[in-house]
């Protein structure tokens, strides 16, 4: 509470079963700033929502354009959380993944003996992080960084006080502290608050889907 970074993690990674139900394209946030400022926290807490925080539950900006949509369709309705941009190894990648995920389509093909594979869709919401937002990192890399990207992701700086990520730290001595406890409270209890939300969703979808196209209005 009274968080507005953290509250935009829970939300994105709230509002990401709705894609679907409100015929709505993919998109997402990307908050930068400098090591220590709390990003990864904030990751932390919106994979919560769904799955284990850390790690396990984190995508990698250091993948293929491919790579990232396979691992997108595999969140599909969901939320996609790629930390820290610049662990990225090819600009144009990241570039091209921005468009692919919030366009959310796997362009079709044939394979190697002919076969078509039909084109593969997806709707995902993307929370990710960088110490530099994604148009200068795709700039300041060679990379070519369009106006269309900006709309797609937002990057939004994370720091909004002298604590870093957080606008207040609560009764917590330092942001440290607060940050350690959002990180411990994401390794243990996880995934709780997303299957509330889709049994709360699935009680009266219709009402839902109301409510939620009166918020997009």
């Amino acid at each position: 509470q009274g968080n507005s970074r953290l509250m935009l993690a829970i939300g994105a990674s709230l509002a990401a079963p709705f894609l679907p139900l409100l015929h709505l394209d993919g998109g997402g946030f990307h908050l930068h700033d400098n090591s220590s400022s709390g990003k990864t926290t904030s990751s932390n807490v919106a994979q919560s929502v769904w799955c284990i925080g850390g790690k396990k539950g984190r995508l990698t900006w250091d993948n293929t354009t491919n790579s990232m949509e396979k691992r997108a369709l595999a969140r599909n309705h969901n939320l996609v959380v790629p930390d820290e941009v610049g662990e990225a190894k090819n600009a144009s990648d990241v570039a091209r993944a921005c468009y692919k995920l919030a366009n959310g389509n796997i362009r079709g093909r044939l394979d190697s003996y002919g076969r078509d594979i039909p084109q593969q869709n997806y709707d995902v919401l993307v929370f990710s992080t960088g110490e530099l937002s994604l148009s200068d990192f795709v700039s300041s890399n060679g990379g070519k960084w369009n106006a269309g990207q900006d709309v797609r992701i937002v990057s939004i700086k994370a720091k909004v006080s002298a604590y870093g990520v957080f606008d207040t730290i609560h009764h917590f001595p330092t942001s440290k502290a607060f940050a350690d406890h959002l990180n411990d409270a994401a390794m243990q209890y996880y995934g709780t608050a997303g299957r509330a939300f889709i049994e709360l969703i699935m009680q009266d979808k219709d009402d839902a889907i109301h409510t939620m196209t009166q918020y997009k209005q």
